[in-house]
């Protein structure tokens, strides 16, 4: 790792996403790095509706906010912090941006997905499948 490093935090506005979030400042701070909190809406929560799109547009107001609050409970000094919404299947697309010169993604070990499984989320699980940067997994 060269220059500034990365990170990509994935945020879904759970306490364990925050959690996460709050370790990945401290590695920032550790490595002079820039945090960016990303937050992806999966499509796939919706049913196949002429509404789906009306339904993800007004997501995106609340997406925002979740973000500025992650945002505003974890700044530190010293620390830049930036924030991004998209939408896609979230460790797929956590994996894609990772891509775009992130250095590490941080993630929490679950989430709000519906469905938990007994150790890992899903979503940290294929993230850790597919991502090329390492992923930091916070219980």
């Amino acid at each position: 790792m060269t220059g500034k490093e990365r990170i990509l935090v994935g945020i879904d506005g759970s306490e364990d996403a925050i959690r996460a979030a709050r370790l990945a400042v401290k590695v920032a701070r550790m490595l002079n790095a820039t945090l960016t909190l990303a937050m992806i809406e999966n499509p796939e929560d919706y049913a196949v509706t002429v509404e789906r799109e009306s339904l993800l547009k007004a997501k995106e107001e609340l997406m925002w906010n979740i973000l500025q609050t992650a945002k505003n409970e974890i700044a530190e000094e010293g620390v830049e912090i930036d924030t991004m919404i998209d939408v896609g299947n979230p460790a797929l697309k956590l994996a894609e941006m990772a891509k775009n010169g992130y250095d590490m993604v941080v993630v929490s070990r679950k989430g709000l997905g519906a469905t938990k499984s007994l150790f890992m989320g899903s979503v940290s699980v294929r993230l850790v499948q597919h991502s090329v940067v390492p992923v930091l997994v916070v219980p």
